[in-house]
């Protein structure tokens, strides 16, 4: 009877610890055969609302080295705008990425996040949008990162807005 509890205590242990690698917040990257996702232990900064000033787009300066971003989730559902973006090319700490939509060739902010430093990359804190904010319908939406060296804009993909 000791022993067999000894035996169950030690599978319960390991499956315990075993659990821990799905569930920790900066996994790896892509190339490790992860799909990185972002759970912030801070609270994401976030303007509130849609701003109504039209974003510059980004471009890449001489004395800037482009970002590449890329888009790892989007989700309209629940009453909320859910976005997650990461820059591959890079890791760095005090970048902050700004989510657009167009109407036309026309950008307006929805919201801005802080960036942080992943173990190969750079991940955007997720957007959480309130979709009161945000027009209805089908709507190309970018993220764009800025740091003191690097700029950069994803490429556009569309969400559509119940």
């Amino acid at each position: 009877m000791k022993k067999a509890f000894i035996v169950m205590l030690g599978l319960a242990t390991a499956l315990s610890l075993a659990g821990c690698t799905l569930f920790y917040p900066n996994t790896g990257s892509v190339e490790d055969g992860f799909e990185s996702t972002s759970e912030a232990s801070e609270a994401p900064t976030e303007s509130g609302g849609a701003d109504q000033s039209p974003s510059p787009s980004p471009s890449v300066s001489p004395t800037m080295a482009p970002a590449q971003l890329g888009i790892l989730y989007s989700d309209a559902s629940g009453g909320r705008l859910n976005v997650v973006a990461e820059v591959s090319n890079f890791a760095e700490d005090g970048g902050s990425c700004t989510l657009n939509y167009y109407e036309g060739t026309t950008a307006t902010v929805l919201g801005t996040v802080q960036a942080e430093r992943n173990v190969t990359t750079t991940q955007c804190f997720p957007f959480d949008i309130d979709l009161a904010s945000v027009p209805k319908g089908a709507l190309q939406l970018t993220v764009s990162y800025l740091s003191e060296n690097h700029i950069g804009e994803s490429d556009k993909f569309e969400v559509n807005i119940p």
